[in-house]
Formats: structure tokens, C-alpha cells, sequence
């Protein structure tokens, strides 16, 4: 799933050719549906001329998926530049000034998490408005916290997770899109989803 006005792109499969234009891969866990394509994309990029991508992974794995990415180093035989993030529940990695990425906890058999990209704002407290340009830069020089902190979800990824407390958590609620994978969805699949 690629979210390219955002510039990211949510667990990569096999890795199609898509996913070589986002600079930022948020793996959700470790099984090869989810990262197979991993060592391809980071390869791609680096053969394209691109920058380095960035990974984020679940920090129980982080260790596992830099071996899997050395092993591949030395398989190519060549030193294919990435950064690899490990992230643990409700982090927030700051991007940018105004955009980060936020992990959360899902349900999903071992090290699961899902991913909510926050656009970072900063707002002018209320008690200031009506302030001169020339007042507010005074005030900030001596040190006067004249704006808040807003946090809005724009996108939140679940991917495979089971019902939970992750559907309680704001930025799952409050996501202006809201994506999660849906394997079995008709009653006659019950037997399916239990094996």
C-alpha cells in the first residue's frame, strides 16, 4: 500500500515496481508476505541512483532484518546503502518538522505493528491573537511558548491485524483514512480463519 503524496510506502511484498519511488517502507512484522521484497528494493534504488531508503521495522525484529540485509550485501556483493529504524509502540519518528511517522501496537501472532503518518501543526495559542508580528518576536525571544502542538493522523495502516485495543487508539479513530487487511470477510470462511 503506497501512499505517494506522503512518500511512503506500507509493507512491500514482492516489492512492485511502484514502491521504488517511496523513501520511507513501514514494515508492519516479520512474514515474507509483508518484507520479501525488502533486499530487492533497497537494491533498485541504490542501482537507480536514488537515496538510501528508510525502513522502519518492529524493534523485536530490527537485529533479525539488518542480518537478512548484510546477508544480501555480501550475496550481491555490494554495500547497498539503507536505514533501518527499529520502532516500538506509539513512537513517533519526527520526518520532518511537520510530519511524523507514529507506530502502533496491533494483534497479529509476534512482533505486529501498524503505522500512522501525523501531519505535525503549529498553532498560535489564543491568548496571543490579535498580537503584532513584532510582539509575537519579542515574546518568543524572551522565551514565551507561543504555540501549541497538533497532531492530526492523516493515513493509519493496520495491515494483518485482529480486533483489539489498537481500534481504540486515537490515531485509528481520528484517521482521515483508515486501511487494514481484510482476509476473511463471508461467513462461509470461518473454517479458513480458524486454521
Amino acid at each position: 500500500v503506497q501512499v505517494p503524496e506522503m512518500n511512503v510506502c506500507f509493507d512491500i511484498g514482492r516489492c512492485p515496481f511502484f514502491a521504488l519511488t517511496s523513501d520511507y517502507i513501514c514494515i508492519s512484522h516479520g512474514h515474507m508476505d509483508h518484507l520479501a521484497g525488502l533486499p530487492y528494493y533497497l537494491s533498485q534504488r541504490a542501482f537507480q541512483g536514488m537515496k538510501a531508503g528508510t525502513v522502519f521495522v518492529p524493534r523485536e525484529i530490527l537485529h533479525d532484518v539488518d542480518t537478512m540485509l548484510k546477508c544480501w550485501r555480501n550475496v550481491e556483493r555490494q554495500g547497498t546503502p539503507y536505514n533501518l529504524i527499529g520502532m516500538s509502540p506509539d513512537e513517533l519518528y519526527e520526518v520532518r518538522k511537520d510530519f511524523g511517522i507514529r507506530a502502533l501496537a496491533t494483534h497479529h501472532g509476534g512482533p505486529s505493528l501498524g503505522y500512522a503518518l501525523i501531519s505535525i501543526r503549529e498553532k498560535l495559542k489564543p491568548e496571543f491573537a490579535g498580537k503584532s508580528s513584532q510582539e509575537l518576536a519579542a515574546l518568543r525571544r524572551q522565551g514565551v511558548q507561543i504555540q501549541y502542538r497538533i497532531e492530526v493522523p492523516m493515513v493509519t495502516y493496520l495491515g494483518d491485524t485482529s480486533l483489539g485495543t489498537v481500534f481504540d487508539h486515537p490515531d485509528v479513530q481520528n484517521a482521515e483514512i483508515l486501511v487494514t487487511e481484510l482476509t476473511f470477510f463471508d461467513p462461509s470462511h470461518q473454517t479458513r480463519a480458524k486454521a
